[in-house]
């Protein structure tokens, strides 16, 4: 209540508004503040947010048409690190069909950019993402493609010299303009590093029954 209190005062003022997560589209702060600046006719504020892209509707309400097509500069990052099994492992539980759907409705009313984290996990295969985007429809002038600053086992420092050297060709292949080269030659050899990332994907397996094996053959020496 004192942040809407804070804003309703000084709309005329305020150039942008950041609205955060986890999930800011399951949140009702979210909506309690949208439905402020909706009633007070408040749209020229800059707003910006987060989704994994997964939500489409609040208690009955259509995200797009009741709260998103009334504001007049909305931005939007879908987070996404890769399709298919995929991208249904990293980000569990992924519905590809969902997620595009949403961008593509959310695209006709308010600036959208997708967001990748480069991870071990997509780093051998980012020249396919690359692909599904662009044959997909994605607007790849606004992919943000930055790396995955933690855990830390799920970095690129696992990867052996051979994989490094299959990544960096990967990243040259690209389209995309990025500044990762750097990144994949930050090399940690501690054990525990493996052991943790081992421990963890065999719990993530047991515990969602996936496989990582079938999903990311070209990264089973790690297991």
């Amino acid at each position: 209540d004192p942040i809407i209190e804070y804003i309703l005062e000084h709309a005329d003022t305020i150039q942008s508004i950041h609205c955060n997560g986890g999930e800011p589209f399951m949140q009702e702060q979210y909506y309690k503040l949208f439905d402020v600046l909706i009633d007070n006719k408040i749209f020229n504020i800059h707003i910006t947010s987060h989704t994994n892209g997964s939500v489409s509707t609040y208690k009955g309400k259509d995200i797009v048409n009741d709260y998103l097509s009334k504001f007049t500069n909305f931005d939007i990052t879908f987070s996404h690190d890769h399709f298919g099994k995929r991208g249904t492992y990293i980000r569990y539980p992924l519905v590809e069909e969902k997620w595009l759907k949403n961008y593509n409705r959310i695209k006709q009313v308010s600036t959208v950019y997708v967001q990748t984290s480069y991870s071990l996990f997509n780093a051998l295969t980012i020249d396919t993402l690359e692909q599904w985007y662009i044959d997909n429809g994605i607007d790849m002038n606004n992919w943000i493609l930055l790396p995955w600053h933690g855990p830390t086992a799920y970095t690129p420092v696992l990867l052996n010299d051979q994989q490094i050297n299959i990544a960096n060709n990967k990243l040259q292949q690209l389209q995309k303009n990025h500044q990762l080269s750097d990144y994949l030659h930050i090399r940690d050899d501690n054990p525990n590093l493996r052991r943790n990332f081992k421990k963890t994907i065999e719990m993530w397996d047991q515990k969602r029954n996936t496989d990582f094996v079938e999903t990311f053959p070209e990264l089973v020496d790690l297991i």
